[in-house]
């Protein structure tokens, strides 16, 4: 991966700034580097509370809420803990209702939602304050939850009274229960938003729920025991694991029909697809091993053995590595994408289950159910995410250039020297370079979506794009005209600054 065998950074989230040249239009992927000498290691075990079972990673990729079924032993509730990324410690425990079984956070990462099956309610936590704003009764067992893309509703399969609760976020109200099959289990919805596909465990189908007037379009018939269901990111195509039928359904959304069925291992579980969607990943519980299902033709392209008991999975945002939780062996198999072998066998706490991997792919986090603390792995040196398109300005920048503080150190992997550039901000450190062309455009991005893709000079003047203290490095690309990739070979593009 580009810069690990040259640089020893650690750099944090936020804000990325990239230096591309005069060219019109260029694809431009924010990328976030951290090479450490530890990839695919266990650099922290924290203590969280009893049987977590469930991960869920705040968007902003700054705290990790974890979920405990019980808060103590023979405790009557259970409780989320919350760890800083940044500390691995847990800052928060919030109080929740009977066996939580799910939690999943809004897409503006303002609230995260609990579903207590013991106690039959929803509980919604404020992620600012970390405190219940509101416990919202639903039907019986609720088990899953999933929310719409624009983080107005938050939908709850209730496995014993075979209904979905759909409550309105911003009131944390029920607006409507959709009746649906059988012992609903697992849900989805579609990527446009406009449709939730539950699997009937006990009744063998998936009932699709159109979200405009919550009402059921369709039933289709699938295998036994139906439980994961995850889409492709172009919401083409679902796929759903039949655990009693060692099977995987695809449905074409497009006419909600069944286009294949595919036979995979003894008691498939869950399956995650890379974010091309070229492949779907599925981990067979009583088998010990991983199918992976090449996407365009329905097929099992290949077999992979892993752990014993292997139970929930997670990709790496640029899709280059699967993690799996085997809950028998007590390890997490690390499967290569591209050879569909395991590279790493890590061993982790007792029957790891749940499984998260941060936004930007440097960290992975396992909930270890019997051992009753959570594995922090490091997963990662190079993540690619969000690849966007956009048209560079057209007036040329007037660059300060400075000298370097002394009290700081330049990256420069490929021992190109650079033309160090100032940017207008109190911290000395935060400063870019670039290896080449001095004709460039200054591009600011950040996670935060409220943050312009592109600063004009007169922004750049004013010192608008200053870089937060928080962040230990800054993260530059020089881009060349006429290039919409960048690959390994382009190490000699990159220069970096870190305290």
């Amino acid at each position: 991966m580009l810069l690990a065998s040259t640089m020893d950074l650690t750099i944090k989230k936020s804000t990325i700034w990239v230096l591309a040249t005069a060219s019109t239009v260029v694809a431009v992927s924010l990328l976030n580097v951290v090479a450490s000498a530890a990839i695919n290691t266990v650099v922290a075990t924290v203590p969280v509370g009893y049987n977590p079972n469930a991960v869920a990673i705040a968007p902003d990729g700054i705290s990790v809420y974890i979920l405990n079924e019980d808060s103590a032993p023979g405790s009557s509730n259970g409780e989320v803990s919350v760890l800083g990324v940044d500390t691995n410690t847990v800052s928060a425990t919030v109080a929740v209702g009977r066996i939580p079984l799910a939690i999943t956070i809004t897409p503006d990462g303002t609230r995260a939602y609990v579903t207590n099956y013991g106690s039959g309610n929803v509980s919604v936590i404020n992620t600012s304050t970390n405190t219940v704003d509101a416990t919202v009764t639903v039907g019986t067992d609720p088990e899953a939850v999933a929310i719409s893309p624009d983080s107005t509703r938050a939908y709850i399969t209730n496995n014993g009274s075979g209904n979905v609760s759909v409550i309105n976020t911003s009131t944390n109200t029920v607006d409507a229960t959709v009746t649906v099959g059988t012992s609903p289990g697992g849900i989805a919805i579609s990527p446009d938003g406009t449709r939730a596909y539950i699997t009937n465990n006990g009744s063998g189908n998936v009932s699709v729920i159109n979200t405009s007037t919550n009402t059921v379009d369709a039933t289709i018939t699938v295998g036994s025991y139906p439980s994961a269901i995850t889409f492709t990111p172009d919401g083409i195509k679902a796929f759903i694991t039949n655990r009693v039928s060692d099977s995987v359904s695809v449905i074409d959304t497009s006419t909600d029909t069944v286009l294949g069925t595919m036979s995979v291992g003894d008691a498939p579980n869950a399956v995650a697809l890379t974010p091309d969607g070229t492949r779907a990943y599925v981990t067979n519980n009583g088998s010990g091993t991983v199918s992976v299902i090449n996407t365009s033709t329905n097929t099992v392209d290949a077999t992979v053995t892993v752990g014993t008991g292997p139970s929930a999975i997670a990709i790496s945002p640029d899709g280059t590595r699967a993690y799996v939780t085997n809950y028998g062996s007590g390890t997490v198999s690390v499967i290569n994408t591209s050879t569909n072998t395991v590279d790493a066998t890590i061993t982790v706490g007792a029957r790891p289950f749940g499984i998260g991997i941060t936004r930007d792919g440097t960290r992975t986090y396992v909930a270890n159910y019997n051992s009753f603390d959570v594995s922090v792995i490091d997963s990662g040196v190079l993540a690619v995410l969000d690849p966007t398109t956009f048209t560079l300005p057209t007036a040329t920048l007037s660059l300060d250039f400075g000298p370097i503080p002394g009290s700081c150190t330049r990256g420069n992997p490929s021992g190109v020297q650079g033309t160090w550039v100032t940017l207008p901000t109190a911290d000395q450190c935060s400063q870019i370079g670039m290896s080449a062309n001095a004709d460039a455009r200054l591009l600011g991005w950040s996670t935060s979506p409220n943050f312009p893709a592109v600063l004009a000079q007169s922004q750049v003047d004013k010192g608008w794009g200053a870089i937060d203290d928080s962040i230990s490095g800054v993260r530059v690309i020089f881009i060349p005209s006429g290039k919409s990739t960048l690959l390994s070979s382009d190490n000699t593009l990159f220069s970096i600054w870190s305290k």
